[in-house]
């Protein structure tokens, strides 16, 4: 998988994936579509990086929480 898309920063502290991949939007050019049922409600994400790419931001988020992620493209 690869983004064309550059580095970014974020800083989020006990937030729910929806609401990380709001904040991702935000610092970036990519759109996420999920269904509602992306029930993860536990607001136990928290984490701080500099200057790294949307992939390694989600490959860091998801392998903690043992969840994949599929990518479809237009």
């Amino acid at each position: 998988m690869s983004f064309a898309q550059g580095e970014i920063s974020l800083s989020v502290e006990n937030v729910d994936l929806k609401t990380l991949l709001v904040e991702i939007e935000k610092k970036s050019d990519i759109r996420f579509t999920y269904l509602n049922q992306l029930s993860d409600t536990n607001k136990d994400i928290s984490l701080a990086v500099t200057n790294k790419t949307v992939e390694e931001i989600l490959n860091l988020v998801l392998s903690k929480k043992k969840r994949c992620l599929n990518l479809f493209y237009p």
